[in-house]
């Protein structure tokens, strides 16, 4: 974020990620807490839309369960992916 990067944040329930709140409120716009279930296909349909709808159009860079990994590509590829 410091190099002007914006940071999706994914939880399947944002209302209690409260130390991401709490981040988000320290960094504004570049961090953006969103809801995903990553095992659950209309959550990852909807989080791709909500992205699109904000203007992000590609993910560069994902981390999951503690990994870092090249993106798919663009969220619709990677939502037809899953």
């Amino acid at each position: 974020m410091a190099k002007g990067n914006t940071v999706v944040a994914t939880v399947r329930a944002p209302d209690s990620a409260s130390n991401l709140r709490s981040l988000q409120e320290q960094h504004g716009e570049a961090l953006r807490v969103t809801t995903l279930d990553v095992d659950d296909l209309s959550s990852i349909t909807a989080w791709t839309a909500c992205l699109s709808a904000s203007g992000i159009k590609a993910v560069d860079v994902r981390v999951g369960g503690g990994h870092r990994q090249p993106a798919a590509g663009t969220l619709t590829a990677a939502a037809r992916r899953s």
